[in-house]
């Protein structure tokens, strides 16, 4: 039996080390092949604010939010995108030696309390906005907002016009003015499949969270994270800290609060409100973007009557990430712009 036990195990080693050896290798090395770029981040900058605190919503979840730069310079909100949280801003944290930066993290994200009502939706994250305002009560604010941030600030500014004369002017990146699926590459095929197929398989991944949680950082350990990530979110010129970065992030959001805030985001729509508001609006594209094509940007450029249009050629629906340097100096110069203009 011991030598039956023995030769089992013998070729148990032969078969299956070599096997996870190369998966290991794989995992190390993908970073290294999709990418072209050579920008890096310290741990330093990776880690929390020592000025950190939670605001809680009025229906009992905690927000978190981080604050960096002079308390008493012109504030920066940022909104992160979904299936993300505030860490995505990195590489607009230099921006601090010049403004008041604030980082949130939207409900169920990075440290930020999950919804206790399972309320995930650009309505509800429009809410959360307001409370933050409410409490920090800023000067000639900045919102910059990503993705379904972006969203989140259009709603915001449809629902709560009080807060106008806080607000300096908006930044909309890599962002749409309706339901996503409208403004992605074969919309035709996925509106069709909106409620046939798209939103059942979000309540069954919400039903199975935790089995997908197994799943996504099963792919996260093996590579295969990294290699969706490279051909959805990026171009090939991010480096490989960046993909790495975002491979995590992605792999660290819970597969059914991502599917919650999908189905919340499938309802959201053009705001005809937003035609009369006179806050000036940076609108931020990207040439290459797999999921928000470049035209939903233009669109939003004719919504706002103030809008400034930017496209970054060599990115995707990460720019803020994989060419930030043109992100960051294209912002500030249009702060500088809005600010010199009174």
């Amino acid at each position: 039996m011991g030598i039956l036990l023995a030769i089992t195990l013998h070729h148990f080693l032969i078969l299956f080390v070599p096997l996870i050896l190369l998966i290991g290798a794989m995992r190390f090395l993908l970073p290294k092949w999709l990418s072209k770029g050579k920008a890096k981040v310290s741990a330093e900058e990776l880690a929390i604010s020592p000025e950190h605190e939670f605001v809680q919503l009025s229906t009992g979840e905690r927000i978190f939010l981080q604050y960096y730069g002079d308390p008493e310079a012109q504030p920066i909100i940022f909104i992160h995108g979904w299936n993300s949280y505030s860490i995505q801003w990195v590489f607009q944290k230099c921006l601090a030696s010049k403004y008041r930066l604030i980082l949130l993290d939207l409900p169920g994200c990075g440290k930020s309390d999950a919804k206790i009502d399972k309320k995930y939706s650009p309505k509800a994250f429009a809410d959360l906005l307001d409370t933050v305002m409410l409490h920090l009560k800023p000067a000639k604010a900045i919102l910059w907002g990503h993705s379904i941030g972006g969203i989140t600030i259009q709603d915001f500014l449809t629902r709560y016009p009080e807060q106008f004369s806080r607000i300096s002017a908006v930044i909309l990146q890599n962002t749409t003015y309706t339901n996503p699926l409208e403004t992605l590459p074969w919309t035709k095929v996925w509106m069709a499949l909106r409620r046939v197929v798209l939103v059942p398989w979000a309540y069954v991944i919400i039903f199975l969270s935790p089995v997908f949680q197994v799943f996504r950082w099963l792919a996260y350990y093996i590579g295969l994270a990294h290699l969706i990530t490279r051909f959805i979110f990026f171009t090939g010129r991010q480096s490989p800290q960046q993909l790495e970065l975002t491979a995590y992030v992605s792999a660290s959001i819970k597969p059914g609060i991502f599917a919650r805030g999908s189905i919340g985001a499938f309802r959201f729509c053009e705001h005809t409100a937003l035609h009369s508001i006179q806050i000036p609006a940076l609108i931020l594209g990207a040439a290459c973007d797999r999921l928000t094509v470049y035209t939903a940007s233009k669109r939003l450029a004719q919504i706002f009557p103030k809008a400034e249009l930017h496209r970054i050629d060599q990115a995707g629906h990460l720019s803020l990430i994989e060419q930030y340097e043109e992100v960051n100096r294209i912002a500030e110069a249009f702060i500088n712009r809005v600010n010199a203009d009174g």
